[in-house]
């Protein structure tokens, strides 16, 4: 006979499993620093490769997987 466990997910416990992650995440400055600086620069100077999206942008990268 096999037990089972009822994993009822409230959101209280999600928020604070949320939480504890986000505590736990060195350097949180830096990291996000970062991520913009890459953001920006994909988005202004563009990817060179015209493939699938005929944009060099991130954003009409993203945007072109959206459903229409």
């Amino acid at each position: 006979m096999t037990e089972t466990q009822n994993t009822t997910c409230t959101r209280e416990g999600d928020y604070r499993d949320l939480m504890a992650c986000w505590n736990q995440l060195p350097n949180k400055g830096l990291f996000f620093t970062l991520l913009a600086a890459w953001l920006l620069f994909f988005q202004y100077l563009g990817n060179a490769t015209f493939g699938y999206v005929d944009t060099a942008s991130l954003f009409g990268w993203m945007a072109n997987g959206l459903p229409r």
